[in-house]
């Protein structure tokens, strides 16, 4: 988001290499690919989905590359909503909605491109 407003010609999309059960390692793809692209400014803060060990790896991710910026990790409950922020600092706590709704967003945006990807494979 930028200014409150979501930035939808900022959104990338990344086809992974990896395994699709590798939440780890396709988290670690995505982030190190999408920081190779210095024509793309870097945000603010990185919202992963999942936990403590989500939020870590991206951590290291941007420690390899010596990179400073706040990661936060969206925690869901059984119902796939948001349960808990994990890491951030300060920004959680000044940003905590607009963290949610980008993460929600994020999540809606991912689910179509992989339910194009998988009906282009049904044509």
């Amino acid at each position: 988001s930028v200014n409150g407003q979501l930035a939808n010609a900022e959104y990338r999309r990344f086809k992974t290499a990896k395994n699709s059960n590798d939440d780890i390692g396709n988290l670690t793809e995505v982030l190190s690919r999408r920081l190779n692209h210095p024509e793309w400014p870097y945000p603010d803060l990185i919202v992963v989905d999942g936990n403590k060990v989500q939020a870590e790896h991206a951590e290291a991710v941007l420690r390899a590359r010596r990179i400073s910026i706040p990661v936060v990790a969206v925690t869901k409950d059984e119902r796939h909503k948001a349960a808990a922020l994990v890491g951030g600092g300060e920004a959680v706590e000044r940003y905590r909605r607009e963290i949610i709704a980008v993460n929600a967003e994020a999540h809606r945006f991912a689910i179509a491109y992989h339910r194009k990807r998988r009906n282009q494979g049904f044509l």
